[in-house]
């Protein structure tokens, strides 16, 4: 498994597609599934409102952030050369 940054691009697809960074089934257009989204800061929720090149791929990395327990600036992904799905590292 490859380790690299989340792009804005792959932000965007975890947003369009039935499938949490957690790998829960999620609504299409959603950026969590109900669990991850449970975890969130009242904070985190409201910025997720944002749109896209409007702060929406700013909130989503705090928001993964927040749900992995993580303080870094960065988030790692790797992604499962596979499948091709991103997960958390």
């Amino acid at each position: 498994m490859s380790k690299k940054p989340l792009t804005n691009g792959e932000i965007h697809n975890f947003y369009r597609y039935g499938r949490c960074h957690c790998g829960a089934k999620k609504w299409e257009r959603e950026p969590f599934c109900a669990g991850c989204y449970r975890e969130l800061s009242p904070e985190t929720k409201e910025s997720l409102r944002r749109k896209f090149g409007k702060g929406f791929e700013t909130a989503f990395r705090v928001a993964v952030r927040e749900i992995a327990g993580e303080k870094s600036e960065e988030i790692w992904f790797g992604v499962d050369k596979l499948t091709g799905e991103l997960n958390i590292l």
